[in-house]
Order: structure tokens, then C-alpha cells, then sequence
């Protein structure tokens, strides 16, 4: 195998463990980025984070605002401090109107430090819960490191908050400025009702905002994606658009790449792709949408749970367990599959219907014999160094790389080392 160039292997978040170079570059780029925002005076930046969702609040409000003006925003997910968000602010121009930032953090006052950088006009906090439990001992801890964006807002800025999420409230009261909140509760600036995700069918809801309603229509899949679209309406509304201009912008967006991205197999089955990371959250909200799903086999097929906080062959069996009564079948594919097997069966799933490899080329040989027409099936990855995305491009031709652990930072779609030869028969992908 070629040996990995150093940017392969660069550590975004942590740029200390970079090489000398390395680092001494991420600081010039940076500190360009710093001196090229403060000559920025025509540009609204928006700055999006969150727990969850951020990526497709940032997509879908990104397309919104750039229907009306010049926009740009951030790349894929690359959301770091030391080197997504100064090449995010570096590719915006005089004439751009709108800037779409997204902003995550793996640790503490990460996310200050991007703050300081944008300098933004608008702040958007998708929700809080308690994720990089590595990093932060809480929920509310989480909810402190995104409130330090809203520390750097702009004097005239505004504050869009979920107004439902419990953590986000105590940033609410504390927060001087104007705040515009978004929701299910009465209450809210923008409130969603009738609520409607079950598989085939996708996420539409009615909208309030106001005195106006709308009825959202949208090619997202599931009810977790409810607080990304509230979010990016909330952020065009606070940007002169109207909530109905805003909603048709929206129905024929399609899910971002791997998040819950529905794609039909040459088998005959629908594979839901959510296979680039997450933790528990991420994992219940995608096993809640096989549960409430209609399909004729309901299959999850499983990595290890990233950012669990707990030890790992807990992970499995927690994991198992919920499985057990969202799937009609599971396939876990890691180190310690087996307990998640294990809880699976113990927790009333047939043991014929539950499988546990401990690599991915046998979990991916048996996927490909045992898919059929009508099978829904669920691909979740847990952490990203675990590259599932295999699974899914062995379902539809050749893949050479089978590493058992791959340090690159992306998904296997990108990467001219998998190898993937589409059968000549795929063409229903």
C-alpha cells in the first residue's frame, strides 16, 4: 500500500500532533483567514452548530440563501477550527453576500477560538446533547462550549437556538442579545405541527411562523432531521426571506451524502447510507427510523458506537439491545460484534437473525448473498477510522481495500485507494 502523505494523515483537531511543517502551515492559514474576515464589510456569516444536524441546517440554508445572493459555505463537514473554517472564510469574496459556516468542536474552547475568527452576524445552535463524552463530563458542559459562539456574535446579532432543548434554554437566559427560537412547543418563532417521516414515506411537517403556515415537504428521511430544516427556515427568515420562498427551496433537496441517504442496490434492496460516523444519539435516532419504518425485512447493519463514554463491550450490548426491537434482522460488524450479537437474541431477536463479523469482507460477502427485493436496510458507522461505506460499495461491485483500521479523515467514496469496480449490472444505484 502507498504510503500516506502527510495531509492524510493530518489530525484537524488536534493540530499539536501534526509535524512541525504541518503546524506552521495551519497557523499561516489561519492567521490570513483573521486578517481577510476584518476586511469582509459587505458579508452576513452565519455560524451553524450543534450537536446533530448541523450539516444539513448549514446545506439546506446554504442553498436558501444562495437562491437570493452570492453564498458560500462550508465544504462537506469539514467544520475544524485549525483548518475548515480559515478555508472556508479564505474562499469568500467582496461580493458575497451570505457565508454559511459550519463550526464543530472535539474539545474545550475549540470553538471560541473559531468564534473569534467569523465573527459572526448569526448564530445557529441546532441542539445539545451529551456528545464527545471524552471531552465533556455533561450535557451542560457541551451547552457552554456552544455558547461561546454566541459570545462572539455581533452587537446587532441574532441568536437561533432550539427552543425544545432543555440545555439550550440556560443559554437562552443568559444570552443578552436577540434570540429567535425554533420548535415543536408552543412558543417558538417557528414552530412545526403534524408531523409525518415514516419510511417510504419523508419528513414533511406545517410550519408557523407568525401568522403565515406552510407545509414543508421534504426528500429527508426520518424525524431527526426536523430541527436541521427548522433551523435553516429560521436562518433565511432572519435573513429577509419569506417562509414560503424559503419552504419551495427546500422540497427537492436531496439528503446530504451519507447522512440517512436512501440508494436502491442492484439486489433490489434500499440501503439507508448514515455511515460516516456518530454517537448514541446519532445511532438511537437512525434505529428509531428502521423501527417506524414499512418494508417487507428491516435489516440494521451495525459498526461500534463512536463517542460512547462507556467501555466498549458495553457499547455492543446497549447497542444490541435497542436493535432487538427496532430490526427484523442485524448484522454488527467490530471487535466485540459478538455482544451486541449476544444482547440482540437476549433481548427476543431471533438467533438466525442476528450475525456478528469481526471484519468487514465477510460481513460484506454475506450481505451480498442475503439482500433481496424489499429489504430496507440500514448501514450505520459509529467511527469514521471503521470506513463501513465498504459495505455498501461491495453491494454494488469489486473494492480492494479492506484495512482493517484507516486513520483518513473521510469517506471511503473519496478516497482513489478503495478500489471499487461497479458490476456491470449496478446501474439501478
Amino acid at each position: 500500500m502507498k504510503k500516506k502523505s502527510a495531509f492524510s494523515r493530518m489530525v484537524v483537531g488536534r493540530p499539536d500532533l501534526n509535524p512541525i511543517w504541518l503546524r506552521t502551515w495551519l497557523l499561516m492559514l489561519q492567521m490570513a483567514a483573521w486578517l481577510w474576515r476584518r476586511l469582509l464589510l459587505r458579508t452576513t456569516l452565519v455560524a451553524v452548530t450543534g450537536s446533530a444536524g448541523k450539516t444539513t441546517a448549514k446545506e439546506f440554508l446554504g442553498v436558501m440563501l444562495s437562491s437570493a445572493a452570492p453564498t458560500v459555505r462550508t465544504f462537506d463537514t469539514r467544520n475544524d477550527s485549525a483548518h475548515g473554517v480559515p478555508s472556508t472564510v479564505l474562499r469568500i469574496r467582496p461580493w458575497t453576500r451570505y457565508a454559511v459556516i459550519e463550526v464543530g468542536a472535539h474539545r474545550p474552547n475549540v470553538i471560541r477560538k473559531s468564534g473569534r475568527l467569523i465573527r459572526p452576524h448569526i448564530v445557529i445552535v441546532t441542539t445539545v446533547n451529551h456528545s464527545h463524552p471524552e471531552a465533556y463530563e455533561s450535557p451542560e458542559a457541551v451547552a457552554r462550549e456552544k455558547a461561546q459562539l454566541l459570545d462572539e456574535l455581533q452587537p446587532d446579532g441574532i441568536a437561533i437556538l432550539g427552543g425544545d432543548n432543555p440545555f439550550l434554554a440556560g443559554i437562552a437566559a443568559n444570552h443578552p442579545g436577540r434570540i429567535f427560537t425554533f420548535g415543536c412547543a408552543p412558543g417558538n418563532d417557528l414552530r412545526a405541527t403534524d408531523i409525518l417521516s415514516a419510511w417510504p414515506d419523508r419528513l414533511e411537517f406545517s410550519a408557523h411562523c407568525a401568522n403565515h403556515i406552510c407545509r414543508v415537504r421534504t426528500r429527508l428521511v426520518g424525524a431527526h432531521y426536523l430541527n436541521s430544516v427548522l433551523a435553516a427556515l429560521s436562518g433565511a427568515i432572519c435573513c429577509g426571506i419569506s417562509l414560503s420562498r424559503a419552504v419551495k427551496m427546500i422540497e427537492g433537496l436531496e439528503p446530504h451524502h451519507a447522512r440517512t441517504q436512501p440508494v436502491l442496490l442492484p439486489s433490489g434492496a434500499t440501503m439507508l447510507r448514515d455511515d460516516f460516523g456518530g454517537n448514541w444519539f446519532h445511532f438511537d435516532a437512525a434505529l428509531d427510523v428502521l423501527a417506524q419504518a414499512r418494508a417487507d425485512r428491516r435489516i440494521a447493519v451495525l459498526g461500534a458506537v463512536g463517542d460512547f463514554g462507556t467501555p466498549g463491550r458495553d457499547n455492543w450490548r446497549k447497542l444490541g439491545a435497542k436493535t432487538a426491537a427496532s430490526a427484523d434482522a442485524a448484522v454488527f460488524v467490530g471487535k466485540d460484534a459478538g455482544a451486541a450479537r449476544s444482547a440482540a437474541v437476549e433481548a427476543g431477536m431471533p438467533a438466525d437473525r442476528a450475525y456478528s463479523f469481526t471484519n468487514l469482507k465477510p460481513a460484506a460477502e454475506f450481505l451480498r448473498s442475503e439482500l433481496c427485493s424489499g429489504d430496507l436496510v440500514l448501514l450505520k458507522g459509529g467511527r469514521a477510522t471503521e470506513h463501513l461505506t465498504r459495505l455498501y460499495f461491495s453491494q454494488t461491485g469489486s473494492v480492494d481495500c479492506w484495512v482493517r483500521r484507516c486513520q483518513k479523515p473521510i469517506l471511503c467514496d473519496f478516497c482513489k485507494e478503495m478500489g471499487h469496480r461497479p458490476d456491470s449490472h449496478s446501474g439501478r444505484n
